[in-house]
């Protein structure tokens, strides 16, 4: 019996660990694509101010 509550246990910490690094790479596509955006509008004129 605590050897299933073992394996529980782990298939859990693997989803864990699975779910916060899809999460982080999801806000790093973001900010590349909003970095992106903000480089294409400084090379249409437009000054955006640097953050």
């Amino acid at each position: 019996m605590s050897e299933a509550i073992a394996n529980i246990l782990m298939f859990a910490l693997l989803m864990l660990v699975m779910g916060t690094i899809f999460i982080i790479h999801l806000f790093s596509m973001k900010r590349l694509k909003l970095a992106d955006a903000r480089r294409q509008a400084e090379d249409g004129g437009s000054h955006a101010p640097a953050e």
